[in-house]
């Protein structure tokens, strides 16, 4: 308990002095193991006899309480009480928390046309030192996204053993034009639960028609030129991204070609693509006019022949 000492004066007439006392008890806190968490109050304070003191445990990042040892009220509860009727002591017990990740915490579908499947893998792993219990796997759709827009398939176990990983296959269906997302929902007794990872796709529907769908010079002498004209149209319901027109073909050099085409046609317009046939020899010539289009990323081909 300790000594208190004072100094008084001593009258020089008969004094009678009397020391009271009243019993404090000493708590002793601690925390098993040692980074598994903090306990409050700090350790070694005192208190009065009979006082009940709160007690908290809070685990440490990585961990969760598991109980107290010692005499506390509740010892499976991490706010508790301890009635100081003499010196006690009480240590909080932690144990590591189930630990899992993902992998990608978030995929992009990327640039997709309409109509288009697509799917990519999440894979899920117990990187703790105890089991994982998986209790569902959920989306949450984002503003403009359907039913179906994007699914899953779980593969995963229930409970996922330490070390041990598992899959669950996202599936992306471009059933609907815009940009679209969702959030894939994994629900556990891991730290950090949900464990999400972000979704999202872009879908676009460009359609390039051409009018005429091939170009026919006919008898053209050598030393002249004749020109034709081909007009592009997007026929889709999103912008038609152009990043070049040429030529190409056996005879290319034969022709040329002009435009006044912009980078992005938007739906239900068009641009006209003119065509001069300029023969060199004599005989019949082919090109292919290819126009580099946001279409599934392949040439838009067109056939032109001349005879010269």
């Amino acid at each position: 308990m300790g000594a208190i000492s004072h100094s008084i004066t001593v009258p020089s007439t008969a004094t009678t002095y009397t020391a009271s006392f009243s019993a404090q008890y000493q708590l002793t806190t601690a925390a098993n193991p040692s980074n598994g968490g903090t306990v409050s109050p700090p350790s070694g304070n005192f208190y009065a006899a009979g006082a009940i003191v709160p007690l908290t445990a809070t685990p440490n990042a990585g961990f969760t309480f598991s109980n107290w040892t010692g005499n506390v009220a509740n010892s499976t509860s991490p706010t508790t009480t301890v009635t100081m009727s003499a010196p006690e002591s009480v240590t909080a017990n932690f144990t590591p928390a189930p630990q899992i990740s993902l992998t990608p915490t978030s995929i992009n579908f990327g640039t997709v046309y309409l109509y288009a499947l697509k799917d990519r893998n999440v894979t899920v792993k117990n990187i703790g030192t105890s089991p994982v219990t998986i209790s569902s796997v959920s989306l949450t759709l984002g503003s403009g996204t359907n039913n179906g827009d994007f699914t899953f398939v779980n593969l995963c176990p229930k409970t996922l053993a330490v070390g041990k990983s598992c899959i669950i296959s996202v599936v992306f269906f471009a059933g609907n034009i815009g940009t679209l997302s969702a959030t894939l929902n994994v629900n556990d007794n891991a730290a950090g639960s949900p464990q999400q990872v972000s979704l999202s796709a872009n879908v676009i529907n460009p359609k390039a028609s051409y009018n005429p769908g091939s170009l026919h010079f006919g008898s053209v002498p050598i030393g002249n030129n004749s020109t034709l004209d081909v007009t592009l149209t997007n026929t889709g319901t999103t912008a038609l991204d152009i990043t070049s027109i040429g030529i190409t073909g056996a005879n290319e050099s034969d022709f040329a070609q002009n435009n006044v085409c912009p980078s992005s046609l938007a739906p239900g317009t068009n641009c006209i693509i003119s065509v001069t046939f300029t023969p060199s020899a004599t005989g019949t010539r082919f090109r292919r006019p290819d126009g580099h289009r946001q279409r599934r990323n392949q040439q838009a081909e067109r056939f032109a022949c001349g005879k010269g």
